[in-house]
C-alpha cells in the first residue's frame, strides 16, 4: 500500500503518471481509478492524457487509455462479491434494498408496527411513498459505509449509536426498521459480512475480480468506517495507491497524542477529540474537523508502518502577494495569519459582493465571471470555474434564467459570445453539491 499528500491535484496527478509509466506485466491489463467525482475524473483524464507517452516533457500530446474509472464503493462492493456466485445480485444495493424498506413501512396489520415505526405512517399530502422508501435505503446504505460497527451492533439487537450509546427515543425507529428489512432479506447485511471477507483477503485469498494495481485518486475525506482496513487488505494481493488532498498536512505523532486509538476498538468520540489544538490557523480548526478526521486515519496507517509522500514539497514556496495566494499559503504552512499585508487597490483575489436577494446574487454572480473571462490576458476557462452553491434546488432555475441554456458544443466560438455556460452536477455521492 502506497500513500500520497499534497495540497494540490496537479502534484499528485504527476506523480500518478509515474506510478503508471511503469507498466503492467500484460499490457493489456487495464489501469482500476478510483476518483471521488466525475469532474475529478474528467480533469484527471486530461492530466494523464498530457503527459502518458508524450513526446516530451510538458508536450501535453500524449494519450490516456485503457482505464477503468470507478468510484470508491466500487472497491467495496468488489469485495463484498468475493462471497457471493456472479449470478447473483446483491439485495443490499440501494436499487434492491428498497423494496424491503417499503415492505416493512406498508405492514399490512398496522398493529404489527412496533413502537417507534408509526412515524413512518405519516405521510404529506402529494408526498411519493416510494421517494420516502428510497430516502431510508440510501440513509442505511451510508450507516453501512459510515457507521459499520453500529451496524453490526443493530443485527445484535441493540439498539445504539454511532458512539455505542443508547439510542434516542426519536431515533430509535431507524434500527428497528432496519432490523425489519433485515428479516425480510434473510442475508447478513455488508458490515456483517466485512469482517470474514477482509480476514480473507489478509490470508492470500486471490478471488478478486480486480486488476493487480488500484489507484484511489482526489480524495480529500475518507469515510470514518472501515475503508482504510479495506485498502490495506486488498493490498495484501495487489498494489494500492492513494492519492490524498490535504490542505495542510499534519505529524501523526501529535495527532495520535492529542486523541490515541481506542484500545478496544470504538471509534473515536468527536466529543473526546482534542487535535484542533494543533491546528494553528483559524480556519483550519473551525472548517477543518472532517479533515482532521481523515489525517487520524492516516496516523493510524502510519503507525503500522506504512509511510505517506509528500508530494510536490520541494521546501518554502515564496510568500505571495496577494491576499488569496498568502491565504492559501498561511494554510498550507498551518500558521495563523498575520496582520502585515499591505492594502492594495488593485488587488482582487478575494471579493466579497453584497446583493439584496437570491436573484441579484445570480445576476452579480453572472457579470463577475464575465468580467473574469473577459480580462486582457486571461488565460481562465469555463473549466475553471467552480461555484459552491449550499441551496442548489433553491438556485437552480435563477441560474438558468440568468445565464441562460448551454450553448451547442462547437469548435469555434461565435465571436458575438456574451454568456456563460454554467452546468449544475455534484462532485460526488456524499459530496456537497456545487455548480461547475
Amino acid at each position: 500500500m502506497h500513500l500520497y499528500s499534497a495540497a494540490s491535484a496537479r502534484p499528485l496527478a504527476a506523480a500518478l503518471a509515474g506510478v503508471f509509466e511503469a507498466a503492467l506485466p500484460d499490457p493489456l491489463t487495464p489501469e482500476w481509478v478510483a476518483v471521488p467525482s466525475d469532474g475529478m475524473r474528467r480533469w484527471l483524464s486530461l492530466e494523464l492524457a498530457g503527459r502518458l507517452g508524450a513526446s516530451a516533457p510538458g508536450a501535453g500530446d500524449g494519450i490516456a487509455s485503457n482505464i477503468v474509472r470507478a468510484y470508491p464503493g466500487d472497491l467495496r462492493s468488489a469485495v463484498l462479491a468475493i462471497d457471493r456466485p456472479t449470478d447473483q445480485a446483491d439485495p443490499w444495493r440501494i436499487e434492491r434494498m428498497v423494496w424491503p424498506v417499503l415492505e416493512a413501512i406498508v405492514d399490512a396489520d398496522a398493529a404489527a408496527l412496533p413502537t417507534g415505526l408509526k412515524v413512518l405512517e405519516s405521510q404529506r399530502e402529494g408526498a411519493s411513498l416510494y421517494a420516502k422508501g428510497r430516502r431510508i435505503a440510501d440513509l442505511f446504505d451510508r450507516y453501512h459505509l459510515y457507521r459499520p460497527h453500529m451496524v453490526r451492533q443493530w443485527a445484535r439487537d441493540r439498539l445504539v449509536d454511532g458512539t455505542g450509546r443508547a439510542l434516542d427515543e426519536h431515533s430509535v425507529w431507524q434500527a428497528r426498521l432496519w432490523r425489519r428489512v433485515r428479516e425480510r432479506i434473510d442475508e447478513p447485511s455488508p458490515p456483517e459480512r466485512l469482517p470474514a471477507v477482509l480476514r480473507r483477503l489478509h490470508a492470500g485469498d486471490q478471488l478478486l475480480d480486480l486488476p493487480p494495481r488500484l489507484v484511489l485518486f482526489g480524495f480529500t475525506l475518507l469515510p470514518a468506517g472501515a475503508f482504510l482496513d479495506l485498502a490495506r487488505a486488498v493490498a495484501a494481493s495487489r498494489e494500492v495507491h492513494v492519492f490524498m488532498l490535504e490542505p495542510t498536512h499534519l505529524d501523526p505523532e501529535p495527532l495520535l497524542g492529542a486523541n490515541p486509538r481506542p484500545e478496544d476498538g470504538s471509534v473515536r468520540l468527536r466529543s473526546s477529540d482534542a487535535t484542533a489544538s494543533l491546528a494553528h490557523h483559524p480556519l483550519l480548526r473551525s472548517w477543518g474537523r472532517l479533515h482532521r478526521e481523515t489525517a487520524l486515519q492516516l496516523a493510524d496507517v502510519q503507525a503500522d508502518g506504512v509511510p505517506v509522500r509528500l508530494v510536490g514539497d520541494a521546501g518554502p514556496p515564496p510568500l505571495p502577494s496577494t491576499l488569496l495566494g498568502r491565504l492559501q499559503h498561511d494554510l498550507r504552512a498551518n500558521r495563523p495569519p498575520a496582520a502585515t499585508l499591505a492594502d492594495d487597490p488593485g488587488d482582487d483575489s478575494v471579493q466579497f459582493h453584497a446583493c439584496f436577494g437570491a436573484t441579484r446574487q445570480v445576476e452579480v454572480l453572472r457579470d463577475a465571471l464575465l468580467h473574469l473571462l473577459a480580462r486582457p490576458g486571461s488565460d481562465l476557462t469555463e473549466d475553471d470555474v467552480v461555484v459552491l452553491c449550499p441551496a442548489l434546488d433553491r438556485f437552480a432555475p435563477l441560474i438558468e434564467a440568468a445565464f441562460g441554456r448551454s450553448a451547442p458544443a462547437t469548435t469555434t466560438p461565435p465571436p458575438d459570445a456574451t454568456s456563460v455556460s454554467v452546468t449544475a452536477s455534484s462532485p460526488g455521492r456524499h459530496g456537497a453539491p456545487a455548480l461547475r
